[in-house]
């Protein structure tokens, strides 16, 4: 995860290193996963076949402000960097343009619907997006120590991904199993705020 503040311009050595950063990653998730019969990344430490890797890549810009965000602007040039390198399939979604109702805490898509949610707007084609995503960006604000409201209507909407289960971690953490295969997936936060520091301002966010 990554967090970026107060910083409008991002060159291109500054993208490759984030880059490298999603690479490295990358390799870690192919060692995870080498014994499965389907793979879903295979010969990532080979230097050809990683240029040659096609990443879905999907970007959840939750600010506002829309295309005039600024965090926007910084994900623009993140992006920019990553598909330099190698050939990636990459849509955006503008989170406040989209027709996503607030979950009602209902339930139905564990009982009734399960994987779906009966509310019908746009959801239904995101929550399709988010999981054949390959690498997920989230791109906003800080907005008093969170994420804009539309955008924790989004991430509330991704209730259908879990399942109704309870497992509990090894560190005594509480969770809930996921109903769809993610392990491939990789996310990254890129967000903008005001403070001079993300000390004590991002701890809602990233812990």
């Amino acid at each position: 995860m990554l967090v970026i503040y107060r910083r409008k311009h991002i060159d291109l050595h500054l993208t490759r290193f984030f880059l490298h950063l999603i690479r490295e990653r990358l390799q870690v998730a192919w060692i995870g996963i080498e014994g499965r019969s389907e793979p879903v990344y295979t010969g990532l430490t080979d230097e050809k076949q990683w240029e040659e890797l096609q990443m879905n890549i999907l970007i959840l810009n939750g600010s506002p402000r829309g295309k005039k965000s600024n965090t926007l602007q910084v994900t623009d040039a993140f992006v920019k960097g990553v598909c330099a390198e190698t050939n990636h399939v990459m849509k955006r979604v503008d989170i406040a343009a989209a027709n996503i109702r607030d979950c009602t805490g209902c339930f139905q898509c564990w009982t009734k619907t399960p994987g779906s949610c009966v509310l019908r707007d746009d959801m239904a084609g995101l929550l399709e997006e988010y999981r054949s995503a390959d690498l997920v960006i989230w791109s906003f604000p800080l907005y008093y120590y969170g994420m804009p409201s539309r955008i924790k209507a989004f991430m509330d909407r991704l209730l259908p991904n879990s399942q109704p289960a309870l497992i509990v971690g090894e560190h005594g953490e509480c969770d809930h199993p996921s109903r769809f295969d993610l392990d491939h997936q990789l996310h990254v936060l890129i967000s903008t705020c005001g403070f001079c520091s993300v000390e004590h301002n991002y701890e809602a966010l990233i812990k």
